[in-house]
């Protein structure tokens, strides 16, 4: 008897493909995807920074080509400082580099002062400042290397800042003698410049590099919360999604849906009122983490209008897609099964697991078609990324398209089913 009903069990998970495809099927697809993600494949997304060369020296041209080389790393663009600014803002670019005036200059390990690159960073990469900052200095002591090997030029050089400390009134005495002292040596043997430095300016210095994560400015996050709470938004509407697509399912197979279509209520008005409490749902969770974050963790509602907008295409996007996900399947463990994979699946290549720019680059353009991505987008939009009402438009318009489709398809299908 125990070996009939544990058979008779797994005829029926094998006869409902849906279950066997989000038991089996759906664990290997999760396999490919960490393994694309993390497996070190040569395809991985590239950092994509803007470069501002306001010295326009053959220096920091040369700065500028060796940063557009490092092609396995870097995606470089070149455009105007408020451009670059308000990219990062968006989220377009992770960062841009500025190349003040001057660095040609100054940019001699030798030289008395040195002119600071800035790097102004998305405040949510902080993670990749280290990595941005290493291909920097890389980059930068590059010049060095090129002048050992040519070494009239690096004499060249050695002569041109030893002009520039001489006619520097603010060395000491001594601190400028040791210096002289040292360049000369420096010049005569350009082979064995020590690696320790003699005084404050007597030896090699990397690059100084000023990051700015533009928290200066009113479209930052003021704090970690106003960062996590769109992403613990998102797991609130999937969780709702969630809950309604079974929901759905129960009833029909419970037969309450059968009652329904027999009573005098059209399918378009029962429809109607699982997507009115829905979103009425969707909006309460998105609108009750809100004012929690609000009131106990300080998060910004800086433009209640347009954050009113985010919810609102939100909740519609996340109910049409509840409606799509509750005819994946005929029982309830298939819903259930299909309705978190899809919504898992989705987070991740939107962002809500793992960063973006982690991710290889096929799987960035991939990203677009996750609602996630553009609920993200339009909830920090509103919250900290001080987006104006045409900015707002894009990931909003994405939202309630994407919902209306699903909804449409979802009620199509839940429509022409007899069960």
């Amino acid at each position: 008897m125990i070996l009939a009903i544990a058979q008779k069990d797994l005829k029926l998970l094998w006869r409902d493909k849906a279950a066997m495809f989000w038991t089996l099927g759906f664990p290997i697809l999760i396999a490919v995807l960490f393994g694309s993600i993390f497996g070190g494949s040569s395809a991985a997304a590239k950092i994509k920074i803007a470069v501002i060369d306001q010295d326009q020296s053959p220096k920091s041209e040369r700065l500028v080509e060796r940063l557009r080389q490092k092609t396995d790393a870097l995606d470089v663009s070149t455009v105007t400082l408020e451009d670059a600014k308000n990219q990062v803002r968006k989220g377009v670019l992770v960062a841009y580099l500025v190349i003040p005036s001057g660095y040609g200059e100054h940019s001699n390990p030798f030289a008395a002062s040195q002119s600071k690159l800035v790097l102004g960073i998305d405040p949510k990469r902080s993670a990749e400042q280290g990595y941005l900052k290493g291909i920097l200095t890389e980059a930068v002591f590059q010049e060095l290397q090129e002048m050992f090997s040519h070494p009239t030029q690096f004499r060249t050089e050695i002569a041109q800042q030893r002009k520039l400390i001489e006619a520097d009134p603010s060395f000491a005495k001594p601190e400028k003698q040791k210096l002289l002292k040292f360049m000369e040596q420096a010049e005569a043997f350009v082979q064995s410049i020590p690696s320790t430095q003699g005084s404050r300016n007597g030896g090699l210095r990397p690059p100084a590099i000023e990051v700015q994560p533009l928290g200066e400015t009113a479209s930052s996050p003021k704090s970690a919360f106003e960062i996590t709470f769109p992403q613990a938004i998102i797991w609130g509407l999937l969780g709702v999604v969630t809950t309604f697509a079974i929901t759905i399912v129960k009833e029909r197979t419970q037969g309450t849906l059968l009652r329904l279509r027999v009573a005098p209520i059209t399918p378009a008005s029962m429809l109607a009122g699982k997507a009115a409490a829905c979103f009425a749902a969707c909006a309460g969770v998105m609108v009750a983490l809100l004012a929690l974050g609000a009131i106990v963790f300080h998060v910004r509602i800086s433009h209640v209008t347009l954050l009113g907008l985010a919810v609102a295409s939100s909740a519609i996007c996340f109910v049409g897609i509840m409606m799509l996900l509750s005819v994946l399947g005929r029982t309830e463990n298939a819903v259930a099964g299909s309705s978190w994979g899809v919504l898992v699946f989705c987070s991740m290549i939107g962002g809500g697991m793992v960063p973006l720019m982690a991710m290889p680059a096929w799987m960035q353009q991939v990203s677009a078609v996750s609602p996630v991505k553009w609920a993200i987008l339009a909830l920090e939009g509103a919250i900290w990324r001080g987006f104006s009402f045409v900015e707002m438009l894009p990931p909003c318009s994405v939202l309630i398209v994407l919902g209306i489709v699903c909804f449409a398809v979802g009620a199509k299908l839940f429509q022409a089913r007899k069960d």
